[in-house]
C-alpha cells in the first residue's frame, strides 16, 4: 500500500478522480505542476498527514477538501486561490498552513 507520492515539478494539469482510492497514502508531493483544479474524491485520502500543492495554478479547493481530517502540513503558497473553502474548518489536524502569493483578501 502506497504511503508516499512524488510527482513535483512535471506538467500535470490535472489529477486523477481515482487518487482518492489510496487510502493508505499519507504524504504527497505535487509541488511545481500546473493544476488548476483537484479531483472531487480528493477529500478521501484519510491517511494524508502532508500535502505539498504549491507553484500550481489553483484557484479554488473542492469542499471535500475539509474531510482531510488526518491534514497536519499543508503546503499552498504561489496559487492562485481567492478565498479557502467553507469545510476548511474541518482540518482539525492542522498545525502547519503555507498560503503566501496567492490572490487572498
Amino acid at each position: 500500500s502506497l504511503r508516499s507520492l512524488g510527482l513535483g515539478r512535471n506538467r500535470l494539469l490535472h489529477l486523477p478522480e481515482g487518487i482518492g482510492e489510496l487510502q493508505a497514502l499519507e504524504e504527497l508531493e505535487v509541488h511545481g505542476n500546473q493544476l488548476v483544479e483537484l479531483p472531487a474524491g480528493f477529500g478521501r485520502l484519510a491517511s494524508l498527514t502532508s500535502l505539498n500543492l504549491n507553484s500550481n495554478q489553483l484557484s479554488e479547493l473542492p469542499e471535500s477538501f475539509g474531510r482531510l481530517g488526518a491534514l497536519g502540513v499543508l503546503h499552498l503558497e504561489r496559487n492562485e486561490l481567492a478565498s479557502l473553502p467553507e469545510s476548511f474548518g474541518g482540518l482539525a489536524a492542522l498545525r502547519e498552513l503555507y498560503l503566501a502569493e496567492n490572490a487572498l483578501s
